[in-house]
């Protein structure tokens, strides 16, 4: 029979209580009352812990009856996660300070606290991770405004007293350095330059507050002619220059001058300019397609062609068919009928003038219209007879070399 020590007999004793102190400690865990167990240390003292089935029953309901569940790792899950209450969220942060929340009443809303913003920004990598370099693309401030590269969208709609876009050329720091606002209901403010490649279309008037100027002119072109009969009076669009409302009087709100193209439906076309205002009579002039220019007036009296080369059956004349027709003009006083200072005047008068020889008087017919399309019926005409000065002037000559003649004449009879 073996022998062992006391020591050793002392140590396997020792084993053996504690591998029965184990065994009991385990029994009360796992197969305890759901609640407290009492469980004996090695150095014989007693605790007390929460038993296995407590433990069990506490997780099986900590979803659902626990106020709040704290994780310090990470979590993953594999399906979805559902709020399915009002008055819930998902916060984030250490300081709590971004959050999805759903309160009663209200869609939900993705809420950052007070001096916070959120910023949308990619990775480098196909995985998001916490070292990861990122480069910010969005970030939204708490005061409402968004920092971003590029917006795409099918609409942008701007609601506010003043509503305004400003642009920072070449990263200013500026307020701003282009701008463009709704200033007032109904108009448009760019506070800039306005470089369009392009047409400009405009339904309304134009108002330029300085000049205007153009490289390649100036073109006004009615969008359709416009049309009438024979007789009618077509204008295209007007040039004018005017006051605000100096110079009003009954034919227009304001001093006024203006120069359009014109055409006379079946007789000719001309470029007409105009003149009213200022309680006197309109003027207008015309120049009309075969180089002539008539007004209110009369008409402009150009220098008579002399030369040879535009002159055929030339033929000498003695001259006292004009010293004829001159002798048998009436010489007359009158006062015109719209002159002011009623001064006499001498001459003759153009209708007995015409019965003596009609090269000495033109017809002047000035026809006027009251709009881009004036039907004939609706033509005012104003016609006037003129003299052409330079047929009188000849027919003057010739009569001077007649009686100069015969001066000559009777001089040498008396010598």
């Amino acid at each position: 029979m073996a022998t062992i020590s006391d020591e050793l007999a002392t140590s396997i004793q020792k084993c053996f209580n504690k591998t029965y102190t184990d065994l009991a400690n385990q029994d009360s865990f796992f197969f305890g009352p759901s609640g407290d167990v009492t469980l004996t240390k090695p150095d014989g003292t007693t605790a007390k812990i929460k038993s296995w089935s407590y433990l069990l029953s506490t997780l099986n309901v900590m979803g659902s009856t626990a106020t709040i569940n704290t994780w310090e790792k990470d979590q993953t899950f594999s399906g979805s996660v559902t709020l399915s209450g009002d008055n819930s969220m998902f916060l984030m942060g250490k300081d709590s300070d971004i959050g999805i929340v759903k309160k009663s009443g209200f869609g939900s809303k993705i809420v950052m606290a007070k001096g916070k913003n959120i910023t949308f920004a990619t990775s480098p990598n196909a995985k998001v991770g916490f070292s990861d370099t990122v480069t910010d693309v969005v970030k939204i401030f708490d005061n409402g405004d968004i920092t971003a590269n590029k917006f795409y969208g099918q609409a942008l709609e701007l609601s506010f007293s003043t509503p305004y876009i400003d642009f920072h050329f070449n990263n200013s720091t500026a307020d701003f350095t282009h701008r463009i606002i709704a200033d007032s209901a109904d108009s448009l403010t760019v506070s800039s330059n306005l470089n369009v490649n392009s047409h400009i279309w405009a339904n309304g008037q134009i108002a330029c507050a300085q000049a205007m100027r153009s490289y390649g002119g100036f073109h006004g072109q009615p969008g359709v002619d416009p049309s009438g009969g024979n007789g009618s009076i077509l204008q295209g669009p007007w040039h004018t220059s005017a006051f605000i409302g100096r110079g009003a009087d009954s034919n227009t709100p304001y001093g006024q001058a203006a120069w359009w193209l014109e055409e006379k439906v079946g007789t000719e076309f001309k470029m007409v300019h105009m003149l009213r205002g200022f309680g006197s009579q309109v003027q207008y002039w015309a120049f009309l397609n075969n180089g002539s220019i008539i007004g209110n007036n009369g008409a402009v009296a150009w220098q008579g062609t002399s030369d040879a080369r535009y002159k055929k059956l030339i033929k000498p004349t003695d001259g006292q068919q004009s010293l004829d027709n001159i002798m048998k003009m009436g010489l007359v006083t009158f006062v015109y009928n719209d002159d002011e200072q009623e001064r006499v005047r001498r001459g003759v008068i153009a209708q007995q003038v015409q019965e003596i020889d009609p090269q000495y008087v033109k017809e002047v017919v000035m026809s006027v219209g009251a709009g881009p399309e004036t039907p004939a019926e609706n033509v005012k005409t104003m016609s006037r007879l003129t003299l052409d000065n330079n047929v009188l002037l000849m027919d003057a000559i010739s009569a001077i070399q007649v009686l100069a003649r015969r001066v000559e004449e009777l001089e040498k009879r008396n010598l």
